[in-house]
C-alpha cells in the first residue's frame, strides 16, 4: 500500500499494512526516529504488528 492512499483505508488489514509502510518509512527518512528505534534494539525487519512499532513518548 503506497502512503498516498491512506484516505482508501477500508479494512484492518489495509491499516495495518498503511501503518507498517509508514513505519518503515519513517525508519528509513528521519534520522532522530531511526536512532531512537536502533536505541531501542528493535529491528524494523521483523516488525510485523501494530504493537512492535516502537512509537516515539
Amino acid at each position: 500500500m503506497k502512503l498516498k492512499n491512506i484516505f482508501n483505508i477500508q479494512t484492518e488489514e489495509d491499516f495495518l499494512n498503511a501503518a507498517l509502510a509508514t513505519f518503515r518509512y519513517q525508519y528509513e527518512n528521519v534520522e532522530i526516529y531511526r536512532k531512537f528505534v536502533d536505541f531501542l534494539k528493535v529491528n524494523p525487519d521483523e516488525v510485523s504488528r501494530l504493537d512492535k512499532i516502537p512509537f516515539c513518548p
